[in-house]
């Protein structure tokens, strides 16, 4: 599941494997149009590639990780199945499955 390696990459300071992460859900959230998840990876990967500045990358990675659990804003959750309440929440199955 990509949430625990990006989690598994903030706690061992893995510049190299956040980059890659945010790269992929970067580039998924772009097909899927999440404009906020697009937003906050570009921040992530700023900090990334040119500050290095790990107060920054945490605060952009917690950010990030925090988006996979509110409801992508503008969008209409979609009904699947017979039920009224199953909901697909786009932000999460992204981080989930980039």
């Amino acid at each position: 599941m990509q949430i625990e390696r990006l989690v598994a990459a903030l706690d061992d300071q893995d510049l190299g494997e956040l980059r890659t992460l945010t790269s992929r859900i970067l580039t998924t959230a772009e097909r899927a149009g999440i404009d906020s998840m697009v937003d906050v990876s570009e921040q992530l990967l700023e900090f990334l590639e040119h500050d290095k500045d790990m107060i920054g990358i945490m605060q952009a990675a917690n950010e990030l990780l925090g988006l996979r659990q509110r409801p992508n804003p503008g969008t209409e959750p979609q009904q699947h199945g017979n039920g009224p309440n199953q909901h697909s929440d786009d932000s999460q199955e992204l981080i989930c499955t980039a």
